[in-house]
């Protein structure tokens, strides 16, 4: 299994805020078998969608080395590629860029972009300041009854310098238009307040920004400076996620679980489900 940067093992290379949020989100044992492991998650399409568009707008001049649009068939021979021909031509052409994400053309537009650049302060946290992209960090937090720091790393889609001030800017694509009520919501579903303090707190920097931009036309985009509240209540997420991380590594460090060392637990053997549970859902009215 190739490992990308995201999946690397945390005990080596230091623990990044995707593997906290599993631990937060899943259980330890989804954690160990991800990351200590390496059964890395397959790419969705919409990961892939994700990782093209941060590329347009973050690393440019790399854009057509990481992605390559798949051909079309002529249009006056639609089912080319069924053919014998157009199966040997599609297989050369994998061959070839095996090592990019294939993507479509509708994909690769520049639609958003340009969106983006049309709006002053997307434009401005983006590009304008000063600042650089796609960072790679690693840095030590101390954790209560842990004997060693624990080693973190984080790679950060900007960090700026506004007036003598640093900032961790995020960019955020969404389904749903980002309007205040509806992002707000994004933020804690996904907790993006907690990873953006754990890159805040590990770059040394004095606040956090999202660039929020909506997936359909007409690619609308809006920035979230987010509050010291937020953001306090984002550190005490994460130092939850580093306590339980620490306290696997200590009880029995990269060892595999079994069914008589419980370091790396899973989901509880058995949970009540209750009305609060379903959220919205439990006030549908079907009369």
């Amino acid at each position: 299994v190739v490992m990308n940067y995201h999946d690397l093992n945390p005990i080596e290379h230091g623990v990044n805020w995707s593997a906290l949020k599993v631990l937060l989100t899943t259980s330890p044992l989804h954690f160990y078998n991800r990351f200590m492991l390496g059964f890395a998650s397959p790419s969705s399409a919409a990961m892939t969608f994700g990782r093209l568009i941060h590329c347009a707008i973050l690393e440019q001049p790399i854009l057509h080395q990481e992605f390559v649009v798949k051909p079309e068939a002529p249009s006056d021979r639609p089912t080319y590629f069924r053919t014998k021909e157009g199966k040997a031509e599609m297989e050369l052409w994998k061959a070839r860029n095996k090592n990019r994400d294939i993507v479509s053309s509708a994909d690769m537009d520049k639609a958003m972009v340009a969106a983006l650049q049309g709006k002053k302060q997307s434009r401005f946290w983006l590009w304008d300041c000063e600042g650089i992209n796609e960072q790679a960090y690693q840095w030590e937090v101390e954790v209560p009854e842990f004997s060693l720091p624990v080693l973190c790393r984080g790679k950060m889609d900007r960090v700026a310098i506004v007036d003598g001030k640093k900032y961790i800017v995020d960019y955020k694509s969404t389904a749903k238009t980002p309007t205040m009520g509806s992002f707000g919501r994004t933020i804690g579903e996904y907790l993006y307040h907690a990873q953006l303090a754990f890159y805040a707190d590990g770059e040394g920097a004095d606040g956090a920004i999202i660039v929020a931009q909506e997936t359909s036309a007409p690619y609308d985009s809006t920035v979230f400076m987010l509050s010291d509240d937020l953001m306090d209540e984002g550190r005490r997420i994460y130092a939850t996620a580093l306590q339980r991380y620490a306290d696997c590594v200590l009880n029995h460090k990269t060892e595999a679980p079994d069914s008589t060392v419980q370091a790396w637990p899973g989901l509880p053997e058995q949970q009540e489900i209750t009305l609060g549970n379903l959220g919205g859902w439990a006030e549908r009215s079907f009369g």
